[in-house]
């Protein structure tokens, strides 16, 4: 997929022209930010905001400041942005957003913008943050767990395992108060991941 094939799937048209703006620039700032950087099967990280991104598209979440976290939803806590990059190009809602989505947050030096550290939140904390989003917010990080989840396949068995418990511990029900389809998806996407590990567990049988 291309920009223009991106863009195409998006309803610009209807965007002000600060929304337009705003928009293409956290595609680039996304592309930018995580240029460096590949996901486990070797493919550039970027492609999975953008995934995240036509999943918010396709459960009807389309408005600017959505699409713009969606694009940057990880870009806090994996990329050495200063953090005040975002609040100028895609406006303070979106930066206060991305913040809340993100388990890692960076200390930097007011005066020179760079990011010297990361602190972990709490999973506590953590999705406690996320419940206290409205809808369209809490539904991009629904979409960032469904992507994971749906292209886990290399991972360990593992990581696999702790991604489905904390998806169920913490991501469904933040799934049921967001949107029910959201909810449904993620459902069946950790009952297969698990029906997978727990066969994979199972002793063979005896001949």
């Amino acid at each position: 997929m291309n920009r223009r094939t991106f863009f195409a799937h998006l309803p610009i048209d209807s965007y002000t022209a600060d929304d337009q703006r705003r928009v293409r620039l956290a595609y680039w700032l996304s592309k930018s930010a995580h240029r460096p950087q590949s996901r486990d099967d070797g493919e550039r990280y970027f492609e999975h905001p953008r995934a995240v991104t036509l999943l918010l598209v396709e459960y009807g979440f389309t408005d600017a400041d959505t699409i713009c976290a969606g694009l940057l939803h990880d870009a806090v806590e994996d990329t050495f942005t200063p953090p005040e990059v975002y609040a100028v190009l895609v406006g303070r809602t979106v930066w206060e957003w991305v913040q809340t989505l993100s388990k890692s947050l960076p200390s930097w030096d007011p005066i020179t913008g760079k990011v010297f550290g990361y602190s972990k939140r709490k999973p506590e904390e953590y999705f406690a943050g996320i419940s206290q989003l409205p809808p369209q917010a809490r539904a991009i990080k629904c979409c960032d767990r469904l992507h994971n989840l749906s292209t886990c396949g290399e991972w360990e068995s593992s990581r696999k395992r702790r991604y489905v418990d904390e998806t169920r511990q913490w991501i469904l029900p933040i799934a049921i108060a967001t949107d029910a389809r959201l909810h449904a998806a993620l459902l069946s996407r950790v009952s297969a991941l698990q029906t997978e590990l727990d066969a994979a567990q199972s002793p063979p049988s005896s001949p």
